[in-house]
């Protein structure tokens, strides 16, 4: 994309400001139409520059989910308003695979012109770790705008003989000291980070517990209420329906603060596991390099329709938790998050093959 601006001439303190330069003719332009114009109170009235931004182009967005699932059904509401506001198709693209990384290719091959966005997530930034690699925030991505996080609810299955009667994570831990070896964990699949905080439970509280990572959430659910596998650390949205069935019994929540929808559930930091804090988290992103006037305008964009209480909605609805940082606070909890993980996933010799 290329920006134009249109400055016009500072006025004498009490007049009104000049009219914006009009874009000469033929010029493409990704951003025209009207900005603020602020008066500097220092400068007795003096008039700054305004700068005309609008979009010009298609929009996508790049999904590395498959279709249907929560983190598309936001990226499509996400796209619907941004459509509206732009003035321009905002299209969806599901590029699921390699834990995101094939929707990160094709973003970074993409030009630097904001119409190629992606939805990022930390499957994506940790995939490296697994093979002793690190990935550089600021040199793979640029960041837009945080949208959501998210937490994970540990359930066992009602009906399991050996875990039926447990209540909380302390009883888990109990029994996994007294029987080391014996109780399983599944995973919708490895590396997630419904696998990483339960191996740091592991490390925390000193268990030997079994790993069963699955190819997604449904048949770990199944094969978890059948007692084939004894623990799921999985978000709401995949195990809240089997709770109310009374199929699944909820023993712990992995985030900051309970969940809503399971107020009588402690988190794992109340039952003693300070460090079982989740990095469940996804924003927006765009490839790098994009230019300051660009990521200002997506990030205004991205801004205005989170704040609408349809998106709101939506998100909740998915089981995600409404939480926005602007590029740059973005930016920096992404950075501590990768290098507390992979710095976990290193010292714990984690691997996914």
């Amino acid at each position: 994309m290329k920006i134009r601006s249109a400055i016009p001439s500072a006025s004498a303190p009490g007049e009104s400001p000049p009219a914006p330069l009009q874009p000469r003719s033929g010029r493409r332009t990704v951003l025209r139409g009207v900005a603020a114009v602020a008066a500097l109170a220092a400068l007795g009235g003096a008039w700054r520059p305004a700068v005309a931004q609008t979009f010009d182009k298609p929009v996508r967005i790049l999904v590395p989910f498959t279709a249907g699932g929560a983190s598309d059904t936001v990226s499509r509401a996400l796209a619907a308003d941004l459509q509206g506001r732009i003035g321009q198709p905002v299209i969806v693209e599901n590029r699921p695979g390699a834990s995101g990384t094939i929707a990160l290719d094709q973003m970074q091959r993409s030009a630097a012109d904001g119409t190629t966005l992606m939805l990022l997530s930390g499957s994506t930034t940790l995939a490296p770790a697994f093979e002793g690699k690190h990935f550089d925030v600021e040199r793979n991505v640029t960041a837009l705008g945080m949208l959501y996080t998210q937490k994970l609810v540990l359930v066992t299955s009602a009906g399991n003989p050996r875990t039926g009667a447990m209540r909380n994570a302390t009883d888990v831990a109990a029994y996994a000291k007294a029987n080391p070896d014996v109780l399983t964990f599944a995973s919708s699949s490895p590396g997630t980070m419904g696998h990483l905080v339960m191996e740091r439970f592991k490390s925390t509280a000193g268990l030997r517990m079994t790993h069963v990572p699955y190819k997604g959430s449904p048949q770990a659910v199944l094969d978890l209420i059948a007692g084939r596998v004894d623990f799921f650390l999985a978000d709401s949205t995949s195990t809240m329906p089997y709770v109310r069935e009374g199929k699944l019994r909820p023993l712990a929540i992995a985030g900051a603060e309970r969940l809503a929808t399971l107020p009588e559930v402690p988190t794992f930091q109340e039952q003693g596991y300070a460090d079982l804090l989740p990095g469940i988290w996804a924003g927006i992103v765009g490839p790098p390099n994009l230019p300051p006037a660009t990521v200002d305008a997506l990030a205004a964009q991205i801004k205005a329709g989170f704040d609408t209480p349809s998106f709101q909605e939506r998100l909740l609805a998915s089981g995600n938790e409404p939480w926005y940082l602007s590029p740059a606070d973005m930016l920096a909890y992404v950075k501590e998050n990768t290098q507390t993980w992979s710095d976990f996933i290193r010292e714990q010799q984690i691997t996914i093959r």
